[in-house]
């Protein structure tokens, strides 16, 4: 059983004549044909009744036509899932930085980000409060949360 005969089912379903579904499917009506049939055989049962000029669906063929549609639809999301890994602006940006320099950079920053990544989702930046003097572990912890999806300001005084 392949994806592209599950998508032969659906649209013969759908046109309810071979020849229109095999144009929606951009190949030759003995093409499709011979797909369903390899399809009916793998599965022991009759998908479609031929009659004479009219086309058929039997009861389970009106169920397997109904779970094609739902496992073409679920590998539509798993090539959307896969599409949105490729596209590094699908995913939140964060972005970090020191109490002084954050309420001067950002509003500055996020209309231009905003401008030229519109799909970018963005989240409120979090201000750390970093003073002078802070300890080695602090601009470590904002460091770390800055590696994946995100900019802090390098501007940490240690």
């Amino acid at each position: 059983m392949t994806l592209t005969e599950l998508r032969y089912i659906v649209a013969v379903a759908k046109e309810k004549q071979f020849c229109k579904a095999a144009k929606a499917c951009y190949v030759s009506q003995p093409t499709l044909s011979l797909g369903i049939k390899k399809l009916e055989e793998e599965l022991g049962v009759v998908l479609f009744e031929r009659k004479h000029q009219e086309l058929v669906i039997t009861p389970i063929g009106q169920k397997i036509v109904a779970q094609a549609e739902r496992a073409l639809k679920e590998v539509k999301t798993i090539k959307e899932l896969a599409q949105l890994d490729h596209d590094p602006l699908s995913e939140p940006l964060k972005l970090g930085a020191i109490h002084t320099v954050g309420p001067y950079l950002f509003p500055d920053l996020l209309p231009v980000v905003k401008d030229c990544a519109p799909q970018l989702p963005l989240l409120h930046p979090s201000l750390v409060p970093i003073k002078p003097n802070s300890s080695r572990s602090t601009s470590n912890k904002v460091w770390r949360g800055s590696q994946r999806n995100s900019i802090s300001s390098p501007l940490i005084w240690v």
